[in-house]
């Protein structure tokens, strides 16, 4: 689906870049631009700056940069036409009613919703292997004795996937989830033989939100 440049341009002038990026990053002045830590990459110290005059963003650590555009796509994974979308729904601005198929847009994002629920779930799951079950002890010693604390753990979202075949979808399907949209998650995978098994096995896992 397209949009024109007008329209396009409209969404952008009337979508503050400080606004849009502080919803996501803790932000302080400096100067004329902002600082913060950056979301797209381990931040240690503050290298994200926004210049609200040029209605622009950059990274000096990872090189990511550009305008709210680019921003939105990048920390929503969502291609131009979504991120058009999704900018337009929060400055109340609404679509053209010539460019694109409500009932599809209706339905792709009830999928999108359905997928971050199933990762959340899959990310809890794994979190609870990972502090709660024995399976998950040496995995988690092993993280003790590289200096992270439970803190740390919690807030980078770490976990561990079970050596079993099906463990997580068996949790995700008793959760409600069929199998099409947990292998949509990036979850399972199809055999051979038409059947799914987890594609994470015996791994420690890092849940980004």
């Amino acid at each position: 689906m397209t949009y024109k440049k007008e329209f396009i341009e409209n969404v952008r002038n009337s979508s503050d870049i400080v606004e849009i990026i502080s919803d996501y990053v803790e932000l302080k002045q400096s100067g004329q631009n902002l600082i913060g830590r950056c979301p797209f990459h381990n931040d240690k110290t503050p290298s994200f700056t926004i210049t609200p005059e040029k209605q622009m963003f950059y990274c000096f650590g990872c090189k990511v940069g550009g305008n709210v555009y680019n921003f939105i796509m990048e920390i929503e994974n969502l291609s131009f036409p979504e991120a058009v979308e999704y900018l337009a729904d929060k400055a109340g601005i609404p679509l053209p009613q010539s460019s694109f198929d409500s009932t599809e847009i209706a339905r792709q994002r009830k999928i999108r919703n359905i997928i971050y629920e199933i990762q959340k779930d899959a990310a809890n799951y794994f979190y609870c292997n990972l502090i709660k079950k024995e399976s998950g002890k040496h995995v988690l010693d092993y993280l003790f004795s590289r200096g992270l604390s439970y803190k740390i753990i919690k807030k980078f979202g770490l976990g561990y996937s079970a050596p079993n075949w099906d463990a997580t979808k068996k949790h995700l399907l008793i959760k409600g989830y069929n199998e099409k949209m947990i292998e949509l998650a990036g979850l399972i995978i199809k055999g051979k033989h038409n059947n799914y098994y987890d594609r994470f096995r015996s791994h420690t896992i890092c849940y980004r939100k």
